[in-house]
């Protein structure tokens, strides 16, 4: 199970998150690819559109592609009914995450699959902002590798911006954090 995490700011792109791994693209020269028939389901979706699954990532890649639709994976797996979600066992070890999303306060949760239970049960999107309690926020990254493995990152009114790799998101994010 993988976990999604978003990364704050509060400079001129707010909320950004990791989009996809690779440089930004123009969402309106989109391309459809050919995807292999590997089910590695994920279920997908926004605020407006339910969560749907889809076979794979390429699939719902191609989807927002031709639908010029920007849903995003909520999370691996396909999607559940809310009723599955009470029948959801994490285990008992606490290794806190601090979760929220633009619109409610930051919250811990003894792990990850306590988030993913309570987004199940509450039908919220709260992401991960760090790994930690919210009462211990992670120090600024100070240096990072000059490895060129890009990321696209969005705010939530889809501006987008290239990184050369997440750990210079993570330190544009934490450096701009008390910037207006």
């Amino acid at each position: 199970m993988s976990t999604k995490y978003a990364l704050y700011n509060t400079s001129i792109f707010h909320n950004l998150k990791v989009l996809h791994e690779g440089k930004c693209t123009n969402p309106t020269k989109c391309s459809i690819q050919i995807c292999t028939y590997i089910y590695q389901p994920v279920c997908a979706g926004d605020s407006a559109d339910l969560p749907q699954t889809f076979p794979n990532l390429c699939t719902l890649e191609n989807y927002n592609c031709a639908n010029d639709k920007w849903l995003e994976v909520l999370y691996d797996g396909e999607c559940r009914e809310k009723g599955h979600c009470s029948t959801i066992v994490c285990p008992e070890d606490y290794t806190p995450v601090c979760a929220g999303d633009s619109t409610s306060p930051l919250t811990t949760f003894n792990n990850t699959c306590e988030l993913e239970k309570h987004n199940c049960l509450e039908g919220t999107d709260l992401t991960v902002i760090w790994e930690g309690a919210c009462d211990s926020p992670p120090t600024c990254p100070k240096v990072c590798s000059a490895d060129y493995k890009p990321v696209c990152a969005k705010d939530c009114d889809n501006h987008m911006l290239t990184f050369s790799n997440l750990c210079m998101l993570e330190s544009y994010n934490c450096c701009h954090e008390n910037s207006k």
